[in-house]
């Protein structure tokens, strides 16, 4: 899906890519109850509870894992890289 995007340039730019652990974790919202602020990401809301975001983080001791974020519970997770989900592109600021 990213090499698509990059291929086509979706939205002017070629350089998506999946966010880190971190990246993901400081657009949290902690102090209401959304995770996500629904003015940037509307489709928040149709997340399930057993949703999960994947980053590009990898697990430090299994190959075929990766650090997701749960929207519902706030929390970081491992996922394993064979499973079908949801991802977020992200691209780097420009300087």
């Amino acid at each position: 899906y990213l090499d698509r995007l990059n291929h086509e340039g979706y939205c002017g730019f070629n350089d998506w890519r999946l966010p880190t652990i971190n990246e993901v974790q400081a657009i949290t919202i902690y102090d209401s109850g959304q995770s996500l602020d629904p003015a940037f990401f509307p489709d928040i809301n149709a997340y399930g509870a057993n949703t999960r975001i994947p980053t590009a983080t990898p697990s430090a001791d299994n190959n075929s894992s990766v650090w997701c974020f749960n929207p519902s519970d706030k929390r970081r997770q491992l996922c394993l890289k064979s499973e079908k989900m949801s991802i977020r592109a992200a691209r780097s600021s420009a300087e």
